[in-house]
């Protein structure tokens, strides 16, 4: 697991949202459209607000799309909360295998392999997962 390391930028982030979702995020990565936050175990309804209401306000200001996630320290399930349709998950030392259906691939991985990209990020940067594997 590596430092995670914040510029002036990224604590106007995370001041935006933690203003407005009243919520202090585990993490987030950045991207040139989307600002992914992974947030404390049980309080992703609080993050996400009433109909989405935060996540939008977040957005807004933020000028991005605001993705959020929820933290779990049992890497299965983090995995799991970055893939919903992930099934059949298998993690052993640096790996995690698991199975997608065929329908959700394209969702998975994302246009130029950025969704994929984001989980390998949080993945290895919480758990240590440094390889993912699905079929």
């Amino acid at each position: 697991m590596s430092k995670i390391k914040i510029d002036t930028e990224g604590f106007r982030i995370l001041s935006v949202f933690e203003r407005v979702a009243k919520v202090h995020p585990k993490d987030f990565l950045v991207t040139d459209d989307s600002i992914y936050f992974l947030v404390e175990e049980g309080k992703i309804g609080l993050a996400v607000g009433k109909g989405g209401a935060n996540a939008k306000k977040a957005s807004r200001l933020l000028g991005k799309d605001v993705r959020l996630f929820e933290y779990s320290s049992e890497p299965s399930k983090l995995l799991k909360n970055l893939v919903p349709y992930a099934e059949n998950i298998e993690i052993s030392g640096n790996t995690a295998k698991f199975t997608v259906p065929a329908k959700a691939r394209y969702s998975v991985i994302g246009r130029g392999g950025r969704n994929i990209k984001i989980v390998k990020d949080f993945m290895e940067r919480h758990c240590g997962v440094t390889n993912l594997k699905f079929r």
